[in-house]
């Protein structure tokens, strides 16, 4: 008799085949971009050499045929322990730790906010905790202290990591090289200590994702809010001690630099590119940018003046609703924050959507309960696992250009869900 067991380790068994293949094997054998800009910046850092001329193209395509980009000073010490290594090497070994970070990551999500389901004589002696318990089917849900093996938990965890072997944005990471999922594992611990009320290691990761990537900005604001200063203490130690300790590497110039870079970046036309899954890439698209001249001629509407009222009155509202839904959970307003950095980030290509798996994965977990949820988040995971080349030249003009933003639209049906999901829990207890 085939079972849904059988069939989830088949199909886990057939993903993992293709993935290991086609994306980890072609990984650990050939040099990928951004691993070889990491790794030069590393050298150059170890070496005395750094200064603000790798914010200079030409300079830095001469080094490693790449560009530094709006990477801030101390993103150079993510390769440093790797600084001894070939670059083929170091390039495999960052793949394999990427993947070692991903299994990670969906463990300590399961481990912390994953149900499980037990008989009402409660033999396997889990108590309800965190969750509102309930009756499904003569069976009640707890959260689990520690992880464990029973089979519905097995099956939660091929199932989340079916979906992450589909997912493009860490599909991107892995072809890349790219850092975002050592990212995601600082955010999951963020978002985790948080649950937990542990300030120490929340400050630390958050302080380090920040330093490597500015990844998690947003959440200080919220975490003002919460007044979570403990946690915001360690924040500013860890980036005051780092900040500190590196300043005579890279002096006040590089980090000049840095800014300057940064500005013109986010006021130029390359904030309108398909490639951005940003919502300033689609309003730029559809009504034309003051940034971007060249777009009044291939947006759909000349109305540069609405992309930026449009812009400001989501980003403003949406911002608010962290505040109002953190009310009733602080957890799922993390979850809103974080999507809400990559929804109004400047630039932000697929492979930032990385930390969107944090919160998709916490709502399939226990997020859903009507069917109209279930169907958004059917969708979600469709517009995430699609393949699409967004530079193509079908996209660029014309009503189709629309068609180029699969990413973005997932982000903002996952801060919907977000949304929809705890306002619904405030009215009730209301």
């Amino acid at each position: 008799m085939i079972t849904k067991s059988f069939i989830l380790s088949l199909l886990f068994g057939l993903v993992s085949l293709w993935f290991l293949s086609t994306i980890i094997y072609p990984a650990t054998h050939q040099i990928t971009s951004a691993a070889s800009t990491y790794y030069t910046a590393s050298h150059l850092l170890a070496q005395g050499q750094i200064s603000a001329q790798i914010y200079d193209p030409d300079y830095f395509r001469a080094l490693t045929d790449d560009i530094y980009n709006a990477n801030p000073p101390t993103t150079s010490l993510l390769f440093l322990p790797f600084v001894l290594l070939p670059l083929a090497t170091t390039n495999a070994l960052w793949t394999w730790a990427n993947l070692a970070m991903l299994l990670i990551i969906i463990g300590l999500l399961i481990h912390t906010f994953a149900p499980i389901y037990i008989s009402q004589n409660n033999k396997l002696g889990c108590k309800p905790l965190g969750l509102p318990h309930y009756n499904r089917v003569n069976l009640k849900v707890c959260t689990p202290n520690k992880f464990n093996l029973y089979p519905h938990t097995r099956h939660i965890f091929l199932t989340v990591l079916i979906f992450a072997m589909l997912f493009q944005p860490i599909i991107a990471n892995f072809q890349l090289g790219q850092a975002y999922i050592a990212m995601t594992l600082l955010m999951t611990i963020v978002i985790i200590t948080h649950h937990q009320e542990k300030p120490a290691p929340l400050g630390l990761a958050l302080g380090l994702a920040l330093l490597l990537k500015t990844v998690g900005w947003s959440m200080i604001p919220l975490l003002m809010w919460q007044k979570k200063w403990a946690a915001l203490a360690w924040t500013a130690a860890t980036l005051t001690l780092i900040i500190g300790l590196t300043f005579p590497l890279f002096h006040l110039n590089t980090w000049q630099a840095y800014f300057q870079l940064l500005r013109q970046t986010t006021h130029s036309s390359i904030t309108c590119v398909t490639a951005y899954q940003t919502t300033a890439s689609l309003l730029c698209r559809i009504f034309g940018s003051t940034n971007d001249v060249t777009s009044f001629n291939t947006s759909l509407i000349n109305l540069p003046l609405l992309n930026t009222l449009i812009w400001f009155a989501l980003a403003i509202s949406t911002f608010i609703t962290t505040f109002l839904i953190s009310q009733s959970n602080a957890t799922a307003s993390l979850m809103l924050s974080l999507t809400w950095a990559i929804l109004f980030a400047p630039l932000g290509e697929q492979y930032h959507h990385t930390v969107i798996f944090i919160p998709l994965i916490w709502l399939y977990l226990h997020g859903l309960s009507t069917k109209l949820e279930i169907i958004t988040f059917a969708l979600i995971l469709g517009l995430y696992a699609i393949p699409l080349n967004f530079n193509h030249a079908t996209y660029q003009t014309g009503g189709l250009t629309v068609l180029a933003y699969p990413r973005l639209y997932a982000a903002w049906l996952t801060a919907g869900l977000l949304i929809f999901n705890y306002s619904a829990k405030i009215r009730e207890e209301r």
